[in-house]
Order: structure tokens, then sequence, then C-alpha cells
């Protein structure tokens, strides 16, 4: 007879002790987890730093380390990764890690940060949103392509 495949519940232990296991024990708590589009990946803040794994594999593929790393976020279509940290958001390449842009906002201690779906394209390129926040304020920059990010805050 064919096996039932596993609940939700018991996906969601798997998921959690995968995470328990792959950790190192000085690697502290984990504040932030996000799922890249398409499910093949993974990118959490541990120990200080940005891990990206393979979730087949549980391979690390990258890491970048920052101070007081708070949130990770992929964009919409898994080209980025968005990570909050004190003084703004720092937006990483999803297959390589490498720094693609610095926002700065000098008063900024974001512990969230979010994409946006892309807005309507600007003479054929796309517009990209980034918001993070702190809890009292909320920081927007919208960039197209090129990354010449425009900064507004609500």
């Amino acid at each position: 007879p064919k096996a039932d495949p596993p609940s939700a519940v018991e996906r969601n232990q798997d998921l959690w002790s995968w995470q328990e296991a792959a950790a190192p024990k000085d690697a502290g708590p984990v504040p932030s987890v996000a799922v890249a589009p398409g499910g093949k990946t993974v990118a959490a803040v541990q120990g200080g730093k940005v891990v990206l794994r393979d979730i087949a594999t549980r391979k690390v593929l990258w890491t970048f380390a920052g101070d007081k790393l708070a949130a990770v976020a992929f964009n919409p279509d898994g080209r980025w990764v968005g990570v909050a940290r004190p003084g703004g958001a720092t937006v990483l390449d999803a297959g390589t890690g490498q720094v693609v842009q610095e926002i700065e906002q000098d008063d900024a201690n974001p512990t969230a940060v979010a994409f946006g779906f892309p807005g309507e394209p600007v003479e054929g390129r796309l517009r990209h949103r980034l918001s993070f926040t702190d809890g009292r304020a909320v920081w927007a920059t919208t960039w197209v392509d090129d990354f010449a990010p425009g900064m507004a805050q609500f």
C-alpha cells in the first residue's frame, strides 16, 4: 500500500529539526527566515550573518556577515535578498551573496524588511520597492534596475 504524505505539522517539524541540527551550537537565535520563491533555498539570519541554504541538500550556498542583522526577505522573483541592519538595509544578490546595494537611513534600526511587487515599468525597466521598519517609522525606497534609490519616510 502507498504511504500517506506527511501532514503539514510533520513537514514543519522536519524543517524545524533540520534548522536545529544544521545550526552550530554557538550560532545563537534565528530571528528571521525567508524561503525563496520556488522553494529551493532558505535564507536565515543566524549568528550575526545571513546564511543561504539549499533546502534539498541542506548545503550552505553562501554567507554574508554583518553587525546586528535583524531580518531577511526575498524579492518577488527571487533575484535579491533584502537584509535589515542598523542604519538601513542591504540588498544582496541571491545567487552569490554579494552586496548589490546599501540603502542608508542613519536614524533607522530596522527589525523587519520586505520587498513589494514591481511597479509600472519606467522607460522599459522594472521599478522595485523595498521597505523596512524599526517599529516607529517605515522607510520605503523605490528604484529602477540600476539601483539609484529614492528614499521616502512614512
